[in-house]
C-alpha cells in the first residue's frame, strides 16, 4: 500500500477510439463531418482515465462538457469507454503491461515506440 503512495504513476495510452461524428448547423446547407477521439490511459496500479478531442473543438477539458454533449451520448462511449473506466475488461483494449510488452517487442525489432 505504501508503494502506491510514494511511487510516481506511469500513465500509458492503452487505446485510441475514433468515432465519426457530424455537426449540423441550421445556417449552413452541408453538415460538417469530423472525428471524435477517446484516448484511454492506464497506470501500473490499474487506475484508468481518458482524454477527449475532436476535429471541431480540438483537445478539450471533459469537465467543461455538458452531459447531453455527443461526447457522452455516442454508442462507443456508452458501450466501451464508460464500462472500461468502471473496471470492465475489454479484449480490444490492451492493459498497462500489454503496452510495455508491445514497446519492448517493437524495440527488439528496431521500431520506435
Amino acid at each position: 500500500m505504501f508503494k502506491k503512495f510514494f511511487t510516481k504513476k506511469d500513465w500509458r495510452r492503452v487505446a485510441t477510439i475514433e468515432v465519426p461524428i457530424v455537426e449540423t448547423n441550421p445556417l449552413q446547407n452541408e453538415p460538417k463531418k469530423g472525428t471524435l477521439y477517446y484516448y484511454l490511459y492506464e497506470n501500473q496500479f490499474g487506475d484508468r482515465k481518458y482524454d477527449v478531442a475532436d476535429t471541431f473543438r480540438g483537445d478539450y477539458d471533459i469537465d467543461d462538457v455538458e452531459e447531453r454533449d455527443v461526447t457522452f451520448r455516442c454508442e462507443e462511449y456508452l458501450k466501451t469507454v464508460k464500462p472500461w473506466l468502471e473496471g470492465d475488461y475489454d479484449p480490444e483494449i490492451t492493459d498497462y503491461e500489454g503496452v510495455k510488452r508491445r514497446d519492448m517487442l517493437g524495440a527488439l525489432k528496431g521500431k520506435k515506440a
